[in-house]
């Protein structure tokens, strides 16, 4: 018996023998603003999300001088708002302000952040993103978070407000077993984490794979929660509360399936249906894709894309130089059709980010070592920022 009881007590002390966190992670690697803990419709500002290696943050922007007299809000408001959360989230990336006592002045307001809640992660994260709701849906919906791993996995966590806690509503998954296919298991962990963006509007979410050596696009339609016809998965059903409007029963349900009543599904955040992947070099012929981003004002999501024709280093700029490119790719996520609707090339070698720019401006930036350029459907213009851009 004492022989049984020591075994036990060993393994107990091995099992910190792999990974044991002594302290909690200080540099920020993600930050993004959502309103996550309440809806827009509460008129508060929204979240400042902060996310460090696998601590997740949530800050509440708190204006003193703000006047709490209209809940309902207004279009004025919402941008301030939305300016103000932006500031912070440069400020929290650049470790500039991602202090809880952080305060900044806007309209002879003071700005303060407060903590809402704090959450440990099984996992380091390597890309976020802001599920938002669909345009029409309830403004007492919520956003919701996509969170990205390298292992080319996705989550998508929502705020639980009964309980304070972190809730996960589906899980992704594009991983593909060990060896599958002659790729060996050393190359499923990608060199670089995959990129989760999310249509502004809400309507869709896609990931950038670039694991086992291809480029890979997986895109996740979001749930319609403010009306749904037809039938509903069962993981639809788990994830959304259905609520059923009697007096907007349909007899044949709105779809010619008859016996099929017209249901109303109102989630507390925004969701994702089943994912679908799109392979960008066989299809499109797009590889070395090095970020991508949604663009505002179109009528179907539009998802911009850099990426490489050639592959060319800094030794070999005199040779081979302007080697990037932008594809503007219409995704028709319902009928899983795609269109490629504009192209930019001849894009400096050092091209590394895109920012996507709101109405009325539109377009996207894109970052470079030297220059700072602004690439639309209608035009094409350029800043230098250094004299190193002049060659």
């Amino acid at each position: 018996a004492r022989r049984s009881r020591g075994r036990r007590r060993g393994s107990h002390r091995m099992s910190f023998a792999i990974h044991k966190q002594v302290h909690p992670p200080t540099g920020v690697d993600h930050a993004c603003a959502a309103y996550f803990t309440h809806p827009i419709g509460s008129g508060a500002p929204p979240n400042l999300v902060v996310l460090q290696a696998n601590r997740l943050t949530i800050y509440a922007i708190r204006r003193d001088g703000d006047a709490r007299d209209n809940p309902s809000g207004n279009a004025t408001k919402e941008a301030d708002d939305a300016a103000i959360a932006a500031s912070l989230v440069a400020d929290a990336i650049s470790g500039a302000g991602a202090t809880a006592s952080a305060t900044i002045d806007a309209d002879d307001a003071e700005v303060s952040l407060e903590v809402v809640a704090e959450f440990d992660l099984n996992g380091t994260v390597g890309s976020i993103a802001t599920l938002r709701r669909r345009f029409g849906a309830p403004r007492e919906q919520r956003d919701a978070l996509l969170l990205a791993v390298r292992e080319s996995k996705l989550s998508v966590v929502e705020f639980d407000p009964s309980t304070l806690s972190l809730v996960c509503s589906s899980l992704h998954s594009w991983e593909t077993p060990p060896g599958a296919g002659g790729v060996p298991s050393a190359l499923r962990l990608a060199p670089t984490p995959p990129v989760v963006v999310a249509d502004p509007e809400g309507r869709c979410a896609a990931v950038l794979l670039r694991a086992e050596g291809g480029t890979r696009l997986a895109l996740l339609p979001t749930v319609e929660a403010d009306e749904f016809g037809g039938d509903v998965d069962e993981e639809e059903e788990k994830n959304l509360r259905v609520e059923k409007d009697n007096d907007a029963m349909d007899v044949d349900g709105g779809d010619g399936s008859e016996g099929k009543g017209r249901r109303t599904l109102r989630g507390t955040a925004a969701a994702v249906k089943k994912s679908y992947v799109v392979d960008l070099v066989r299809e499109m012929g797009v590889r070395y894709v090095r970020d991508v981003c949604f663009l505002h004002g179109y009528g179907e999501p539009v998802l911009l894309v850099l990426h490489e024709e050639r592959l060319t280093w800094a030794a070999r700029a005199t040779l081979v130089n302007d080697t990037m490119r932008l594809s503007a790719i219409s995704l028709n996520v319902d009928a899983r059709k795609h269109t490629v609707i504009w192209r930019r090339s001849a894009l400096p070698h050092s091209c590394y980010r895109l920012t996507a720019m709101p109405a009325p401006l539109g377009g996207a930036i894109v970052l470079s070592q030297n220059f700072l350029l602004h690439e639309s459907q209608e035009s094409s213009a350029a800043l230098a920022l250094n004299p190193l851009a002049g060659g």
